[in-house]
């Protein structure tokens, strides 16, 4: 009886409280919002309070009603049917063009004319958030804790900064590791690590080899093109280019 009295107060005094938080999310249409979804899934789970931005011209992104999601939705001038045409012109290139050491030059050619388009998107997005000062306002009296942000489209960090609250990727990696490299100072010879989505091992051939310092210099300079693009707010051009990363 005694050993049994003593291991209920054991147990009783391991137990604490927990609060949930107010979390802030910046989703991307397509594959990328599932994973986010499933994110957002867990922290309903632990009793955080869940918000996410929606631009009115959503295609995957439907807002629902519970008690613990809420859905911020902003207007943008595209529509629907805009943000399916960039998503299909992009899977569409990606298979009749799939990267592969003989063909990345094709490949960029082709995908810099559905990126250019994708950044367009992303700037109208953008705007539609960092230049609604009613919705800012909001935001910032929603008291959130964190952001959790996917990076494909920028200005995630961004809002976060502007509301002085943490954020943090809900992705691992960036296209041809370009963050890593130049934000996170990692040891990164092109002729030996490959870049990632470019399909190569870490034993590559010399053929492998030549197209892959191609590779690092353009996703470098696309990196650069996109913080050109969002030169209008002088902090979107600094933080894209390693700070907070």
């Amino acid at each position: 009886m005694f050993i049994s009295i003593l291991l209920l107060s054991l147990q009783i005094s391991l137990l604490g409280t927990t609060l949930g938080g107010n979390v802030l999310i910046w989703p991307v249409e397509g594959s990328h919002w599932l994973n986010v979804k499933i994110i957002i899934d867990e922290l309903i789970t632990k009793q955080h309070n869940v918000t996410v931005l929606v631009a009115s011209g959503a295609l995957f992104i439907t807002p629902s009603v519970s008690p613990s999601l809420t859905f911020e939705v902003y207007k943008v001038p595209f529509s629907k049917e805009r943000v399916e045409g960039v998503i299909k012109s992009f899977v569409l290139t990606w298979l009749e063009h799939r990267p592969s050491p003989s063909t990345l030059w094709r490949f960029y050619q082709e995908m810099a004319k559905v990126i250019d388009d994708f950044h367009r998107v992303s700037r109208e997005i953008c705007d539609g958030v960092l230049k609604n000062e009613k919705l800012m306002e909001k935001l910032k009296k929603g008291k959130f804790e964190v952001l959790v942000s996917d990076p494909v489209f920028p200005c995630g960090d961004i809002v976060a900064l502007k509301l002085g609250i943490p954020f943090i990727y809900s992705l691992r990696f960036s296209p041809a590791s370009t963050v890593e490299k130049h934000c996170g100072k990692v040891p990164y010879p092109p002729s030996y690590v490959p870049a990632i989505l470019s399909e190569l091992t870490d034993k590559m051939s010399f053929a492998d080899r030549q197209p892959m310092s191609w590779v690092t210099v353009k996703g470098t300079a696309s990196e650069m093109e996109l913080a050109a693009k969002h030169s209008k707010f002088p902090e979107i051009a600094a933080t894209l280019f390693c700070s907070h990363s």
